[in-house]
């Protein structure tokens, strides 16, 4: 009887995918992809020893296609590094930098269209110098960001809206944390 069923076993996976009507999915190579964006900061709460709410950023990331062959949307791990610099107001000009750099995920919603929404999600380490003030500390940020893609053949031109909160440690407080909301431009091929 034992004999019988694992005959039966074999027949039937040998039979099923031979018989199997699913499509071949063709090998495709891993897709590399470079960005470069700029765009406007503004700290919508801040604990940093500086009056700064509105500045600059620039950042460039190198991405990887993690899925999305075969007819579905893709995802992209990136590594980005990117400068912020925040301009302070007040006499005193403390002017803040921060270096920003990490991982970031991209998820596209659509396929092979011109137009392609997509979230994203980052954790980025950040150091921050303050003008006028000796030294620099470091911190972590974490950073949601909604956008959409423009394709024009490889290359696309991308707009996003970013979320992000950052703790920094030993800035006249036990934690400094700030909560900034960016609006971006850039390019991607």
């Amino acid at each position: 009887m034992v004999k019988y069923v694992y005959i039966w076993a074999i027949l039937t996976i040998f039979t099923s995918s031979a018989f199997s009507k699913e499509e071949e999915k063709p090998m495709e190579k891993v897709n590399k992809q470079y960005s470069i964006e700029t765009g406007v900061r503004y700290f919508t709460h801040s604990t940093l020893p500086s009056e700064a709410k509105t500045g600059f950023t620039l950042l460039g990331d190198y991405a990887w296609k993690l899925s999305g062959y075969y007819k579905r949307p893709s995802v992209y791990l990136s590594v980005p590094i990117g400068i912020n610099y925040m301009i302070d107001p007040s006499s005193n000009h403390s002017d803040i930098y921060i270096l920003a750099y990490g991982w970031t995920i991209r998820h596209e919603f659509r396929k092979d269209k011109k137009f392609i929404p997509y979230i994203g999600y980052s954790l980025l380490l950040n150091q921050v110098w303050i003008k006028g003030r000796g030294g620099r500390t470091m911190g972590h940020q974490t950073k949601s960001e909604i956008g959409l893609n423009i394709y024009s053949g490889k290359q696309c031109c991308f707009f996003k809206v970013e979320y992000g909160i950052s703790t920094f440690p030993s800035l006249d407080q036990k934690t400094s944390s700030v909560f900034a909301l960016d609006l971006k431009t850039g390019i991607r091929w």
